[in-house]
């Protein structure tokens, strides 16, 4: 009886833990949710360059997205930084470049949003270019690799790369001057359905929900 009584009180001691484990990660979702929230409303954002981010916002990006980019970036001062990925992806980070993790929405990497409302291309978001503006280099790599193909649409993005939508569908990156980045596929990171307004202006900026 004794022995039973000991492990009774093993088990009970365990399961405390455990509840307190479970209640501080509720905790921390709430907190990150409730910042989320403040990044989003701030009446105080503006945008900056990537370079200009702090080095865990960029290490971040690098270590979970390459070789996505970051499209554009605002900090929300006090609480924190937003980030738009050139596919469509829109991430949360705290004042010390901490990835902020929204559940169902910017959680983990099958949460974040690659769609788009109304077959939104979030790849082929920026200004239009003529086919001409796009370097010799980037069209002999089009040619050679996908031979019999024509380029459909050519889209400078606001980091500086460039897009090409060829004829058979594919969409893909290349630097400014021309060098192949990789093919660029929104969906490949998520589905989530969520519409961005005036794509690739600097006076926008993601609602927790997606929206802009």
């Amino acid at each position: 009886m004794r022995k039973f009584l000991i492990v009774l009180f093993g088990l009970v001691i365990i399961l405390l833990k455990y509840s307190c484990v479970e209640d501080d990660y509720t905790d921390l979702k709430v907190q990150e949710e409730l910042l989320i929230e403040q990044i989003a409303a701030a009446p105080d954002v503006n945008a900056v360059f990537a370079q200009d981010l702090p080095i865990a916002i960029s290490n971040y990006v690098q270590e979970n997205h390459t070789p996505l980019e970051i499209e554009l970036a605002f900090h929300a001062a006090p609480y924190g930084y937003e980030i738009f990925m050139e596919n469509g992806l829109c991430l949360f980070f705290d004042r010390n470049g901490d990835h902020l993790d929204h559940d169902g929405i910017h959680g983990d990497e099958g949460n974040h949003h690659g769609g788009g409302d109304h077959g939104i291309n979030f790849c082929m978001a920026g200004d239009t270019l003529e086919e001409a503006n796009l370097p010799q280099s980037a069209i002999d790599f089009i040619m050679d690799k996908y031979f019999g193909e024509t380029i459909v649409t050519v889209v400078l993005k606001p980091n500086g790369n460039l897009v090409a939508e060829i004829s058979n569908g594919h969409i893909l990156m290349f630097g400014s001057s021309g060098d192949y980045h990789h093919e660029c596929n929104m969906q490949a990171t998520g589905g989530h359905g969520h519409g961005h307004g005036n794509i690739g202006g600097p006076g926008w900026h993601c609602t927790p929900e997606g929206m802009m």
